[in-house]
């Protein structure tokens, strides 16, 4: 993200930025806020971790992410039914 950021202010690329990243710039106007025919579909956070592992920590990291205001600080919506598969992948 960082790097298409740096794209967009140095005048070589377009695209869309979560706004708390682009707000600043909007209003410096390093950026141009632009109205858009059709927005960009919702897109999906995975979180992962090794799956050898069931420490305090992470049962601590498990414990953190069903909680309701965890999100807020990042912008993006809590799924209301937080819950985890383990799976591996072969390598």
């Amino acid at each position: 993200m960082r790097c298409k950021l740096e794209y967009q202010l140095a005048g070589l690329g377009f695209g869309f930025l979560p706004d708390f990243i682009a707000e600043q710039y909007i209003e410096s106007g390093a950026l141009i806020s632009k109205t858009v025919i059709e927005h960009r579909q919702k897109e999906n956070v995975y979180l992962a971790w090794r799956s050898d592992g069931t420490g305090e920590g992470l049962r601590w990291w498990i414990e953190r992410m069903k909680q309701p205001h965890q999100f807020d600080a990042l912008k993006v919506s809590r799924v209301e039914n937080f819950s985890y598969t383990i799976s591996t992948a072969a390598n």
